[in-house]
């Protein structure tokens, strides 16, 4: 901070500087904050995961400088070098770095993110959501077979106790008694297994639906979003900080007293000559 306040407080037009950076929780503090107020300084943070979108050497820059080196080092490499020192490395980094950071390559990130000239839809179409192709979704399905290789698929649907009741009706028609229990049985196993799966089902939404609030609320803001926190916010959060830690300190100290003045009452009665007349 030191050092933007300083190289560009000479060509300072007006009254205030704009600083964007991205927004990491390392890169703000209250000390940052305070700073920025005082010399009027205008942070504005990126959104999260967004830099290699709307940073100009992110996207027009790096990738150049990256290749001019690797094939500067790929050339060394060609003739047998296997280790490269550090002059070799300042002599190719700076190479690399005159033939990538060119004026038409920083002309082209600034206008690659969307900056110079001001086109915001040139970002907006790469984040904006692609349409998903509708599926409809395949319900469930109990399935039966008889003796004569029918099978019966059942969707699950709120009716399907009913369903299942009449099909299991027309198979206790002209059973025999042995059999007629044999399908009776399976009625209801299928029945109870049909509702422990329904009731499980509701659980299991239920739970992904919390743990998704939960999640959402744990989250730091993605795109379109934004957490601000003003200077004047800033200073009540740390007072509040620094009045928390003082009384953690009174506290402490209170603690380490308490235990002196218990530690000598011990030793005085110890140490002191007493009989057993001073509780007559």
């Amino acid at each position: 901070m030191k050092y933007f306040n300083q190289y560009t407080k000479p060509r300072l037009q007006g009254i205030y500087r704009l600083l964007i950076l991205d927004g990491h929780e390392s890169h703000v503090s209250i000390q940052f904050a305070e700073y920025c107020e005082t010399y009027k300084i205008i942070p504005l943070c990126l959104p999260p995961h967004s830099t290699h979108l709307l940073q100009p050497l992110d996207v027009g820059i790096f990738s150049p400088l990256a290749r001019a080196y690797k094939k500067r080092l790929y050339d060394f490499a060609f003739y047998g070098a296997v280790n490269i020192t550090k002059p070799k490395f300042l002599e190719y980094y700076q190479a690399a770095r005159h033939e990538a950071i060119s004026p038409t390559n920083i002309a082209s990130a600034w206008r690659a993110t969307g900056l110079l000239p001001f086109d915001p839809s040139v970002i907006l179409q790469k984040i904006e959501p692609t349409a998903q192709p509708t599926t409809q979704p395949t319900t469930p399905c109990i399935s039966f077979t008889d003796k004569n290789g029918h099978r019966f698929d059942i969707p699950m649907s709120p009716s399907v106790e009913k369903k299942l009741t009449a099909i299991f009706g027309q198979l206790l028609q002209g059973a025999s008694p042995f059999y007629s229990e044999v399908i009776h049985n399976i009625q209801q196993f299928t029945l109870s297994t049909v509702a422990d799966n329904t009731i499980l089902k509701r659980t299991n939404q239920e739970l992904l639906e919390k743990q998704k609030k939960q999640r959402y609320s744990k989250t730091k803001a993605a795109y379109g979003k934004a957490r601000v926190l003003s200077v004047a916010e800033a200073q009540k959060k740390n007072k509040e900080k620094l009045q928390k830690e003082q009384e953690e300190t009174t506290a402490k100290e209170r603690r380490a007293a308490l235990r002196g003045v218990i530690t000598f009452a011990k030793k005085v009665w110890k140490e002191l000559p007493m009989d057993y007349s001073v509780f007559m």
